[in-house]
């Protein structure tokens, strides 16, 4: 979309079942994150709108497109969508401006069709949306089809709190908790690409990762650079495994699991008394050879 102004970004399902007082606290962690990676990429002037399973972020022209390049690595996030938006009007004034927009995002398509979501408007339906400007557009440009089935593009106009945004494609997000939410977990590093991919979806559930290896090498340091934007853009703090009772014992850290890829670690684990105190979690357990290798390409 040419003329976008924003960003309309869907928060993943699973957070929008949770009770009101807990999603608030997660959009919260997810509004706190996403302005961290801002200001870690240099990016000013935004401003953050909330609604019910929807955020929109607004940011000037040239800002838009590198938001939406971290949005696709923060977890949290089910899907965005470069949008338009203006003041709600009558049904005739909100096909007339989706109309315009829709001529430049079908210029060369055979078919379309139009989807609304008006669900707290009282004057019209969302299928009288539909309608109207599925009319207009037809009205504008003869040459196009209606086709709901599978149409080559869909225009979709959503209206909330006296605005509407209309946009014509998602974008998938990674989804998951944002990261932060769930507590800390110690994960062990060895180098192996499992230890890397297990870092990373505990990401995904809310964690907050605490790095340990057995001692600092670059491979690992590589490892953990690759995670960082997953993480916010926050950098990670490395630990030896020699003080890893540290992790569990301060009480601004305090970690409350130990995640392993592998059985590398395991003797050494075992002569941490420290260890004894927290579960041990193993998130590659029976794990998917074919996922393993779809987030291994993720990653990389």
């Amino acid at each position: 979309m040419q003329d976008f102004d924003c960003l309309l970004v869907k928060t993943a399902p699973e957070i929008t079942l949770k009770s009101t007082h807990v999603r608030k606290y997660f959009y919260d962690k997810l509004v706190k994150n996403l302005k961290g990676a801002f200001r870690q990429e240099g990016i000013t002037g935004t401003r953050i709108a909330r609604s019910e399973g929807r955020f929109y972020i607004y940011a000037e022209q040239k800002n838009i497109r590198k938001i939406a390049v971290l949005l696709g690595s923060t977890f949290g996030v089910f899907a965005y969508a470069y949008a338009q938006s203006f003041t709600s009007g009558s049904l005739k004034d909100i096909a007339g401006k989706v109309t315009k927009i829709a001529e430049t995002e079908l210029k060369k398509m055979g078919t379309f069709s139009v989807r609304a979501k008006f669900p707290n408007e009282k004057n019209f339906s969302s299928k009288d949306v539909e309608i109207e400007a599925g009319s207009a557009i037809l009205a504008k440009m003869p040459k196009l089809k209606v086709n709901l089935g599978s149409p080559e593009k869909t225009i979709f106009a959503e209206g909330r709190q006296g605005k509407v945004w209309v946009y014509s494609e998602l974008v998938e997000g990674p989804a998951g908790l944002p990261v932060g939410c769930q507590g800390n977990v110690a994960v062990l590093f060895d180098g192996s690409k499992e230890s890397v991919i297990s870092a990373w979806l505990m990401l995904k559930r809310g964690c907050s990762v605490f790095p340990v290896a057995d001692k600092k090498t670059a491979k690992i340091e590589k490892q953990l650079e690759t995670l960082v934007r997953w993480n916010a853009g926050r950098k990670f703090m490395l630990t030896q495994l020699s003080e890893i009772s540290g992790l569990i014992e301060k009480p601004d850290i305090s970690v409350k699991a130990l995640v392993k890829a592998n059985e590398t670690f395991s003797k050494k684990i075992e002569g941490e008394k420290s260890m004894l105190t927290v579960p041990i979690y193993e998130p590659l357990l029976f794990f998917p050879k074919e996922m393993k290798k779809q987030i291994g390409a993720v990653l990389k």
